[in-house]
């Protein structure tokens, strides 16, 4: 899934500078309150349409299994041969 060869790809590299990162006060809140984290995945289309998903685990839970509730949200909005 991670490797230095992708990460230095070309389309992988065009890809990633359409990424935005923001900072979600609900996702604050519920970690505050419930000690929960919440993930959510947007996906904008050139024309404009809007597709979310969002999925929220236990903090205790590794690195892995956050990569694969990732890839998993991803994976419900794009097809894994256009990833």
């Amino acid at each position: 899934m991670f490797s230095y060869e992708r990460l230095t790809d070309p389309e992988v590299r065009r890809l990633l500078g359409r990424i935005h990162l923001g900072h979600d006060t609900t996702a604050d809140a519920l970690y505050f309150n419930e000690q929960r984290l919440l993930y959510t995945v947007e996906i904008q289309l050139t024309d404009g349409r809007r597709f979310s998903r969002e999925s929220s685990s236990s903090p205790v839970i590794d690195q892995l299994d956050q990569l694969d509730d990732l890839d998993a949200l991803i994976g419900a909005l794009v097809p894994a041969s256009s990833r």
